[in-house]
């Protein structure tokens, strides 16, 4: 089991991964994600390329999804790929831990994220997922794929089935991050801003986190963390206070793009 370098979690609020003729808005990011699991090899005097697992859940195991990371992270940066189709393949226990334990990098990718924890509750997912965090595996993942790692997240799950009449919900994550997710802060209309309010207005053990897309934040040790985004995109710590909603902006360390 790895126990090198720092533990580290990277959750994107969103943004387009496949760009038709253009880079993807991501890459920044994903180059940052990169990095990291070269710094942590590095410490570990292992010199190869980063391995990235990709866990494609809550898009229904989409083979075209698997196909643009593929071909980000491999072809463009340069890693070794594989993924962990749960929905669509007939895995064994043993063949899903040594997928999770091979990797250096792993990315949860977007989608329903009700269906995803349900999976992942099914299958033991979630606690092998911890386990890899634990031994220094870089976490990352984008809308869902950011929600899988805090305590919760504001989801538009229940849309897929009846999407003329649905409500947001907080989905259950895997707790590493001990405060509520909501990605896509910017980008889908005022239906998430006021979901969060109205969330965690009935919810108010733990803060939120509001992403907004193309940035992310980053969790290192369980203890710090930092805001990182290529296009001065913003991230919010959100509250109730003496009956006010209150959303406070968190300052980011800016990357290159």
């Amino acid at each position: 089991m790895k126990t090198h370098g720092k533990r580290n979690i990277v959750a994107i609020g969103g943004g387009q991964v496949f760009v038709p003729c253009k880079p993807p808005e991501t890459l920044a990011i994903d180059g940052y994600i990169v990095r990291l699991a070269e710094e942590n090899l590095s410490l570990s005097r292992q010199p190869r390329k980063p391995r990235l697992l990709f866990v494609p859940t809550a898009s229904g195991d989409d083979l075209l999804y698997c196909n643009t990371i593929y071909n980000l992270y491999e072809l463009r940066l340069g890693c070794q790929f594989d993924h962990l189709r749960l929905l669509a393949e007939r895995l064994t226990d043993q063949e899903i831990r040594q997928k999770i334990s091979w990797a250096d990098i792993i990315y949860v990718g977007g989608g329903n994220t009700y269906r995803m924890m349900r999976a992942w509750r099914r299958r033991g997912v979630g606690q092998l997922l911890i386990a890899a965090y634990n031994s220094g595996t870089v976490m990352c993942g984008l809308s869902a794929g950011a929600i899988c790692w805090f305590d919760s997240g504001v989801s538009d799950s229940r849309k897929e089935s009846n999407p003329t009449d649905w409500k947001p919900i907080l989905v259950k994550g895997l707790g590493l991050i001990p405060a509520v997710c909501c990605p896509h802060y910017d980008s889908e209309g005022e239906w998430r801003k006021s979901a969060c309010e109205d969330l965690l207005r009935r919810h108010p053990s733990l803060p939120g986190i509001a992403l907004e897309d193309l940035c992310a934040l980053q969790a290192i040790d369980g203890s710090q963390y930092k805001v990182i985004s290529p296009a001065g995109k913003k991230c919010y710590h959100l509250s109730w206070q003496e009956g006010l909603f209150v959303p406070r902006r968190i300052a980011e360390e800016k990357i290159k793009s």
